[in-house]
């Protein structure tokens, strides 16, 4: 049955949708591992991990490995976001999200928080 469909469909159509799941597919690894992207928090803790770890905080997956921590940027407001990576975590000496990165004053505030 799919054989049919796929040999009636144009070619470019199949080559688009294989495309589309490739790049779909590879956003959270990639983005995550790097601790990169434009779309990301970004978090260096102060104090390297042993071990890579994955956490829930809050309704985001942070994604941990060595002192480098992110998870997609969901709009959330930044040093609160923070403060509950530093209780999941530990300390951080640099939070960044797609707006730039939190200032002196708001990591103090973002480590300072309970």
């Amino acid at each position: 049955m799919f054989d049919n469909l796929a040999s009636k469909a144009p070619r470019s159509l199949v080559l688009h949708g294989l495309t589309a799941l490739l790049a779909f597919g590879g956003l959270g690894a990639s983005g995550a591992q790097a601790g990169t992207g434009s779309g990301m928090f970004t978090a260096q803790l102060a104090t390297a991990l042993s071990e890579p770890r994955r956490e829930l905080v809050g309704e985001q997956m942070w994604r941990c490995s060595a002192d480098g921590c992110a998870t997609r940027f969901d709009g959330a407001h930044s040093v609160r976001t923070c403060a509950k990576v530093v209780q999941t975590f530990g300390p951080v000496v640099r939070f960044s999200t797609p707006r730039g990165e939190l200032s002196a004053e708001q990591l103090a505030r973002c480590n300072g928080a309970d």
